[in-house]
């Protein structure tokens, strides 16, 4: 045992030498986190900017005799669905804008300026509207587009009239020109 070990040790102590004497930083150098923080830390990310969303600019108030009557399945829902057309744009921030009048039974309206985010599967309200005249929500959240009850209309607009998924956002003469025949968008 005493001969391997001792053969072993001349090749070793070449190995440790040779060690010694070459510089290893260059080999470490891309390995080694970046000197302005604490080992084993990295630069924090990034920040990511949100799609800057356009300034509000509200539309004339809706009036009774230019709704559009949206021809939508809302099953046992009662209510009565308008878009008003002179109220609809196309942002370069891809948010459709429109101004929504809901019907009730009794004859109550129900009045909103809103937009949903197409890509996003989303919908925000900026106004509503009482007594003729505007009333702007505080910086309201976009939130998720639900698909039941009285929020159903969105997800039918989202979907097959405003944001198909397989196109960019529609123009406002497309969007109007399918509503107003009923046809969905392509692959509908």
């Amino acid at each position: 045992m005493y001969k391997v070990t001792s053969l072993l040790l001349p090749g070793l102590r070449a190995v440790y030498i040779t060690l010694l004497a070459c510089p290893v930083a260059p080999v470490f150098a891309g390995v080694l986190p970046p000197e302005d923080g604490p080992v084993g830390s990295r630069p924090p990310p990034a920040e990511v900017q949100p799609a800057r969303e356009q300034a509000l600019v509200l539309p004339a108030y809706p009036e009774q005799a230019r709704l559009l009557e949206l021809d939508i399945d809302t099953g046992a829902n009662p209510f009565r669905y308008y878009l008003d057309p002179a109220s609809l744009s196309v942002g370069k921030d891809r948010v459709v804008r429109f101004t929504s009048v809901i019907v009730s039974p009794s004859g109550v309206w129900n009045v909103t300026y809103e937009g949903l985010h197409c890509g996003e599967n989303a919908q925000r309200r900026f106004a509503y509207g009482a007594d003729g005249n505007w009333h702007v929500l505080p910086e309201t959240d976009w939130e998720r587009i639900r698909g039941e009850g009285t929020q159903r209309y969105r997800k039918v607009l989202y979907d097959r009239y405003m944001c198909p998924a397989t196109e960019p956002p529609q123009a406002p003469e497309q969007i109007l020109r399918r509503l107003r025949s009923a046809r969905p968008a392509l692959g509908d």
